[in-house]
């Protein structure tokens, strides 16, 4: 009104100052809201005089006709029950001010309500103003909370709906588009004609329960605090007031985590820039000398052999310390396994270097009639070629630092025949 009264200075602008229904459009309004099921659209002719004694106390405000409306669609048509709220109006409207009439019509309804629906009623107070809540979000806290009462042959949900749809039909909470189906009207009120919405807000809550200490509307708070209206406002009030406190074994947790976070992180960088300064090498195998003793068939395709290796291990890095923790040997003729032999553990330290004598026998090791044929042809040419495949888990050390890796060593051998085969020529390698 003060923005309007402001344009009011200008010739240019015209306030529209809204005025109330004539009588005939609230008498409308009214008789809509109650009897559009009943009596034909028609008051009654008993209830007439008082319907329209009622419609002049609303003065052609459409909030209070429709909230009055609302109230009296729950009540028992007869005169008696119209007669107690029109009584109560009376003694309400005196003041004859528009906005304080609406409040305190409103809260006719409010009071009237039975004490399981003021409690759902007064449970909106947690929501902003015009906020949208859903039906099945609201229902859900309302039986969480111990608000809805179990009924029999009924389910909370549909008990919590016949709430939600009570308040609805006494014009204290406002429904709009997308509903979920609600269960049938209460008696003597018929049902919608559409569907039920889906999203509810309450009908000036805000002016009902926030004005009510100056206006002197709120129900008196008992002395005693076992009253469960008491218990609700302070729910309310602890859940619009208080966070949401977190478990302490989640701070824990997470505080643990963070830190493990760090420290992973940390020695991550500390051990890349290590390796990146001292340039770690894999340690390195090899076969400096070797001895066939003897090669001899039992049968064309079974034969046996003595072989003497001499294994070279050498650690190539300056500051770090490898042990060998795994060591396993084998010796090959073409593809065909012959003899296999496991070393000891050991370690080495910084350009260390270790001889291993290896002594491998082969016994009755049966090779296929053209490997057999091929074995006699190069003993008897005093060229006899052997594959010596090694396998290592090695574990290097550096300070603090501990770090385990797999090497995979071939060598390629050649020797003379027995009985004083000597090694030739050798071909050595290793990776990981």
């Amino acid at each position: 009104m003060e923005v309007a009264n402001f344009c009011k200075i200008s010739p240019s602008f015209r306030v529209h100052e809204l005025q109330p229904l004539a009588y005939e459009k609230a008498w409308e309004l009214f008789r809509n809201k109650i009897f559009q099921y009943d009596y034909g659209g028609q008051c009654p002719t008993y209830l007439e005089q008082l319907s329209r004694n009622i419609v002049d106390k609303c003065e052609g405000l459409p909030l209070a006709i429709v909230a009055i409306a609302g109230l009296l669609k729950t009540k028992n048509k007869t005169t008696v029950e119209w007669q107690k709220l029109h009584d109560s109006l009376s003694s309400e409207l005196d003041s004859n001010l528009h906005l304080t009439s609406i409040i305190k019509i409103l809260s006719l309804s409010y009071f009237d309500l039975p004490y399981h629906l003021k409690s759902c009623f007064l449970y909106f107070g947690m929501y902003p103003e015009d906020y949208s809540i859903r039906c099945s979000r609201l229902i859900r806290q309302w039986i969480a909370d111990g608000f809805v009462n179990q009924k029999k042959d009924k389910t909370l949900e549909e008990v919590a709906l016949e709430y939600l749809f009570e308040l609805i039909h006494r014009s204290l909470v406002q429904h709009f588009l997308k509903m979920l189906p609600l269960p049938p009207a209460p008696p003597q009120t018929p049902p919608f004609s559409t569907p039920p919405q889906r999203h509810a807000t309450p009908v000036s809550l805000n002016q009902i329960i926030i004005s009510k200490p100056a206006m002197n509307l709120a129900t008196p708070v008992p002395k005693k605090p076992n009253s469960d209206t008491e218990k609700l406002i302070k729910h309310t009030i602890l859940r619009q007031t208080q966070p949401r406190k977190t478990n302490p074994l989640i701070w824990c947790g997470a505080i643990f985590c963070l830190i493990f976070s760090l420290l992973l992180i940390f020695f991550g960088i500390a051990t890349l820039i290590i390796f990146l300064v001292v340039r770690p090498k894999i340690p390195l195998f090899d076969i400096p000398n070797a001895n066939l003793n003897a090669i001899y068939f039992d049968s064309p395709e079974y034969f046996n052999g003595d072989f003497i290796f001499l294994a070279n291990f050498s650690n190539p890095n300056r500051k770090i310390d490898v042990r060998f923790e795994y060591l396993d040997l084998e010796l090959y003729f073409s593809d065909r396994l012959i003899s296999t032999q496991a070393l000891q553990p050991f370690t080495q330290r910084p350009r260390e270097t270790r001889l291993e004598s290896i002594h491998l026998v082969s016994s009755l090791v049966y090779l296929p009639q053209n490997h057999a044929h091929e074995l006699r042809t190069q003993v008897q040419n005093n060229k006899v070629n052997y594959n010596m495949r090694g396998t290592f888990k090695v574990r290097a050390t550096l300070g603090m630092i501990h770090f385990s890796y797999w090497l995979h060593s071939r060598c390629q051998l050649q020797m003379t025949g027995p009985p004083t085969g000597a090694l030739v020529a050798r071909s050595c390698r290793t990776k990981r």
